[in-house]
């Protein structure tokens, strides 16, 4: 017979310590005591709120990067300097704009993202495939040559900077990343 699915476990109340302080507060009889422990309940639930706020942004950050990133993609892919129109290269300049912006809440993102969330490998790929989108508009309708025109296989150079980053401990802003690793942007 199979065992009853687990209830989904909330990290905010997972906190042994505040757990812990939190029982021993319930079993009091004192006022005082009850009114920490009704505190404590409060932050916790404070905590987990903003903890789903962020899951939420990140979900929704991640899927407009992949829309963008997709649509970018396809646009360039039928791109053509003599025969797409002015409607189509205004849009492709829409779309390179959102992607540019994009990057930059995509690395705020994996800085604000604990090295052990599930959810870094995500931040990451989305990361990547800006980077690419961006630089095949760069190649494609500005005629730059990005990384000697092709990007190297495996890893982009980002995700090898910020992995780098979070293999040795360090935390970096995008502000840190942009300025420390130039070519990287």
């Amino acid at each position: 017979m199979p065992s009853p699915p687990s209830r989904p476990k909330n990290p905010v109340f997972e906190n042994e310590e505040k757990s812990k302080r939190l029982a021993e507060l319930l079993k009091s009889k004192k006022p005082e005591d009850l009114q920490e422990a009704n505190r404590l309940i409060k932050n916790m639930v404070k905590e987990d709120e903003v903890r789903l706020q962020r899951a939420s942004k990140r979900s929704g950050t991640l899927e407009e990067v992949n829309n963008s990133v997709k649509l970018l993609n396809e646009m360039l892919s039928h791109f053509s300097r003599d025969q797409s129109t002015d409607g189509d290269k205004e849009l492709i300049k829409e779309l390179y704009g959102d992607c540019d912006k994009l990057r930059g809440t995509v690395f705020k993102l994996a800085t604000e993202t604990e090295d052990n969330d599930g959810s870094l490998g995500d931040i990451l790929q989305a990361s990547d495939d800006l980077s690419r989108v961006i630089n095949s508009y760069k190649r494609i309708v500005e005629g730059q040559t990005v990384n000697g025109e092709m990007e190297p296989l495996g890893l982009s150079t980002t995700t090898q900077y910020f992995c780098s980053c979070i293999n040795w401990g360090t935390r970096h802003t995008p502000f840190d990343m942009e300025h420390s690793c130039a070519h990287v942007f």
